[in-house]
């Protein structure tokens, strides 16, 4: 079963331009830097049926591609289980869904129910890393939550864990603290864009 294991760290824009640019961040990296403009789309229900049960559903567009991800907490610290695949258009692919954690909730009337939520709007630095025997991805993300008619900014780096050790993954964002103004505790997305309270009508960017 897929896991996610990765850390947020909270930082100034400022900062994400440094960290972009530390010289022995390079030094580790094991392929060429990804600049992209990502659109995510979050769907829930009116009254946050796959919130209330652990699970994120999202459509990511990165250019042409469309990348559908369900998430469900409770892997443990700083993990959950996930499942992405390319899918075909904007909407949510049910077939794909069967596949994954999402699959005992998709009832007819779930079906019918999903909207989006949210949406965020980020431009992406991301680097792979090779640190000890572990592969990893570090990203740089400004950008903006929309909700209705509520804006909230996004400036913080992500580290992930791609396969390895998490302690490796644990020492890369040691020395980014050490080395930028960042702090541990970067609340998710879905938090930050008041998923909590019933969402605005809501009309995304693409789809």
């Amino acid at each position: 079963m897929p896991t996610e294991v990765e850390l947020k760290l909270s930082a100034s824009p400022h900062a994400l331009r440094q960290g972009a640019g530390l010289p022995w961040l390079h030094r580790l990296a094991s392929g060429p830097i990804k600049r992209n403009t990502v659109t995510s789309v979050y769907f829930d229900t009116r009254k946050f049926k796959l919130r209330d049960n652990g699970l994120t559903l999202r459509i990511r567009r990165i250019g042409r591609k469309r990348l559908q991800t369900i998430k469900r907490d409770g892997a443990g610290a700083s993990g959950r289980e996930e499942w992405e695949e390319e899918i075909a258009g904007d909407a949510p692919d049910f077939k794909r869904a069967k596949r994954t954690a999402l699959k005992p909730l998709l009832t007819r009337k779930l079906k019918t129910s999903l909207q989006p939520v949210f949406e965020t709007e980020v431009r992406r630095v991301a680097m792979p890393l090779r640190v000890g025997d572990s592969d990893l991805e570090v990203a740089f993300d400004r950008g903006t939550i929309k909700a209705g008619g509520s804006r909230a900014a996004i400036s913080e780096i992500e580290l992930e864990l791609k396969n390895g050790s998490r302690r490796d993954l644990a020492s890369i964002a040691g020395r980014l603290r050490k080395a930028l103004p960042v702090a541990y505790g970067a609340r998710a997305k879905p938090e930050r864009a008041g998923r909590y309270t019933p969402p605005p009508p809501f009309r995304p960017t693409f789809g």
